[in-house]
């Protein structure tokens, strides 16, 4: 289903308790619509789908583990399918390679984030490719609270 909105479409992994909820409600806030992920606090992940559809934001809420490549993959074509577009990404999802002191850790990253950043970078040009920058400062948000 695409709709026609001039609304920016923001994907948010890891949107269902901490930081990735409250930038959520945010751009909820702000105006955007957006397509929540989370990988198993359902019913946190609803509570900030009605926090952000109070808001006015139409929403896509998909259960999806980031460190599956397959299943990450289906997040941008599914919204796509759903908005038409995509405009921004906050890539909140956190995958830790290595648990210890900053100062200890191996300088090269773990091969699954390789293999993560490889799969972002051989994202398919066309209509299925976010036109929003790629990070946690897509938007400029404020203060939240």
């Amino acid at each position: 289903m695409h709709t026609d909105s001039r609304r920016p479409v923001t994907i948010v992994t890891g949107a269902s308790r901490g930081i990735g909820a409250a930038v959520a409600e945010r751009l909820a806030r702000d105006g955007h619509d957006l397509v929540l992920t989370y990988r198993d606090r359902e019913q946190d992940a609803l509570q900030v789908m009605r926090a952000c559809e109070a808001s006015g934001s139409r929403l896509l809420l998909l259960q999806v583990d980031m460190a599956d490549l397959d299943a990450a993959a289906t997040v941008v074509p599914s919204a796509v399918e759903r908005f038409g577009t995509v405009t921004g990404l906050v890539n909140n999802a956190g995958i830790t390679g290595l648990i210890g002191g900053f100062l200890d850790a191996n300088s090269t990253p773990p091969s699954t984030a390789r293999s993560r950043n490889s799969a972002a970078r051989s994202t398919p040009r066309g209509s299925t490719r976010p036109t929003g920058q790629t990070s946690a400062s897509t938007h400029s948000c404020g203060p939240i609270g």
